[in-house]
């Protein structure tokens, strides 16, 4: 990420959805990653807040930070078991 960052110029806006196993069983996290293998993206790869956080680094995130995916910006109010069945964390950045 910090080649892209470098690469990008003052203003650049950074968008990241990244698939989190927030409510999932390890039987489900199997399944999908047995579905990814059939695809041209063979490999199912994670990452905990921390590691999407990072990924932002070196740039400005817009409200809300990384949020499971639907309480970034819902239409409507979201709760926190539905959020977190979304097993994806999202944000946005803007490139000082």
């Amino acid at each position: 990420m910090a080649r892209y960052r470098d690469a990008c110029v003052p203003g650049s806006t950074l968008a990241i959805s990244n698939s989190a196993m927030l409510d999932i069983s390890e039987e489900e996290i199997d399944g999908a990653q047995e579905v990814f293998e059939t695809t041209t993206t063979p490999t199912l790869r994670t990452r905990d807040h921390a590691e999407v956080l990072e990924m932002f680094a070196g740039y400005e995130l817009l409200d809300p930070g990384v949020v499971p995916s639907a309480q970034w910006r819902p239409d409507q109010p979201v709760s926190e078991k539905y959020a977190a069945r979304s097993n994806a964390y999202a944000g946005v950045g803007i490139l000082p």
